[in-house]
């Protein structure tokens, strides 16, 4: 019932990933890994895989929804581990034209182990204490603390590395757009989550389940390189998109979500002091 969507580009955890999606799933479940300009030196049996000639991450989703065979969706980065179970609790939890994240761990990929400490919450930093201004999230302790007991809550925004939602859902909102930029990766929570709230959806933390992220080293690289003009471009569109296109869901949703760390209390005139 559910496509697990998996782009990749240089990933040593790649089979890992995707042998750890299957093992823990109690159902049916299909996954699609994109091998974007890369080739792995191995490959799973089951496993879908769809080889690309470096068209970037964005392009690489959408190709994977394509795709897929079923109507539910989980993407993954390819070094990431999931919980026994997760795909019966994200489908149990799901509440239709919503968007799950899954609490999140830090992946010890060498001994494919999750740490000790969770991230549940994200809050969008002030976007002005960037120049030029920008949207970025980051860990919301605040409300993670103040939130503990609620089990499925909403969170500003997200790290970006899972998500689960609807076929249906990812198509109408018209995710992830591409440009003659390429598809970067800068941007997609926001998409994401401004997207359904568009909608009248909810972006949502689930702490019932949950996924366990590597956080790359500097010195292993990264995967999808991060052209630094090309992401000023896809930060400049969402930061246009979201905080002055749509001002008035903008505005909404920070007072959903007030008081934030870092944000000054004459934020709307601040952002809006040109218009």
């Amino acid at each position: 019932m559910i496509t697990v969507i998996i782009p990749s580009r240089k990933e040593r955890y790649l089979e890992a990933t995707i042998q750890d999606v299957m093992a823990k799933a109690t159902g049916p479940v299909e996954v699609i890994a994109i091998l974007d300009g890369c080739d792995p030196p191995e490959r799973t049996p089951g496993a879908v895989y769809l080889k690309t000639d470096g068209i970037g991450m964005r392009a690489s989703i959408n190709l994977a929804v394509d795709a897929a065979s079923y109507n539910y969706l989980l993407k993954l980065d390819a070094h990431c581990m999931m919980a026994p179970g997760w795909d019966a609790q994200l489908l149990t939890d799901h509440i239709p034209g919503c968007v799950q994240v899954p609490r999140r761990y830090r992946l010890d990929p060498e001994k494919w182990e999750k740490g000790t400490e969770y991230f549940d919450y994200q809050h969008i930093i002030f976007p002005l204490k960037f120049n030029p201004p920008q949207l970025h999230g980051f860990k919301s302790p605040e409300r993670q603390l103040a939130h503990a007991d609620i089990l499925i809550d909403d969170t500003f925004t997200f790290q970006g590395s899972g998500w689960f939602m609807e076929k249906e859902h990812y198509r109408a909102c018209g995710l992830l757009w591409v440009d003659e930029y390429e598809s970067q990766m800068q941007g997609e929570p926001e998409d994401i989550g401004f997207c359904t709230r568009q909608r009248g959806g909810r972006l949502l933390v689930n702490k019932n389940t949950y996924m366990a992220h590597w956080y790359k080293p500097k010195e292993t690289g990264r995967g999808y390189f991060m052209d630094s003009r090309k992401a000023g471009r896809a930060y400049a569109y969402a930061y246009q998109r979201w905080v002055h296109d749509n001002k008035d869901l903008f505005t909404k949703t920070v007072e959903q979500f007030l008081p934030l760390s870092g944000w000054p209390k004459d934020w709307v005139a601040r952002l809006y002091a040109s218009e």
